[in-house]
């Protein structure tokens, strides 16, 4: 299923019941504050005090200070490995479009320059749908919508990715929650 996020309203992306954290972090906020009810009845009712230390509060901050530090760290990892293989990609393509230009010199008919011309179109579009996949997060234009593509292709996109992981005209895949 595609998640759409609407940033306008936080209400939204708080009660929406695909793609929610809510049913996995409920029942942690649910004992936690069952066990914050208990403290507070024995302190009020009985007199116990539960009270931590304050050595706890600098655990606790060294240990959110660590997680942070590794997401962040995973994070920029992601992006410099995409960042390198689209690199990648690009000097690949430039290659192999030099070879082509070499190889067909000779070949002077309109044809052939324009075979050249969509073989050199259809490598820029290559590496457009590309960077559309990794611009998807921030931007949220799916890779067939770009604007190079014509209608028929972008159909034509859009069907092998739906071939390709077994979805059907919805966007949905037998793997779905029903």
């Amino acid at each position: 299923k595609m998640i759409n996020y609407y940033t306008k309203t936080y209400w939204q992306i708080l009660t929406q019941t695909y793609g929610s954290a809510w049913p996995k972090v409920l029942p942690y906020c649910l004992v936690n504050v069952t066990i914050s009810a208990v403290a507070q009845y024995l302190l009020v009712k009985k007199g116990i005090n539960l009270d931590l230390s304050n050595v706890s509060h600098g655990m606790m901050n060294m240990l959110v200070a660590f997680l942070l530090v590794t997401r962040i760290s995973i994070s920029v990892s992601r992006y410099n490995e995409c960042r390198a293989e689209l690199g990648k990609m690009m000097r690949e393509i430039r290659e192999m479009l030099q070879y082509m230009v070499i190889l067909t010199r000779q070949m002077q008919e309109p044809d052939d320059k324009a075979w050249r011309n969509e073989t050199t179109y259809r490598a820029i579009c290559l590496l457009q749908s590309s960077m559309a996949v990794l611009d998807y997060p921030s931007l949220q234009v799916p890779a067939w919508k770009i604007p190079e593509l014509d209608e028929k292709e972008q159909e034509k996109v859009k069907e092998s990715i739906e071939y390709e992981f077994g979805l059907d005209k919805e966007g949905h895949n037998e793997y779905d929650a029903s």
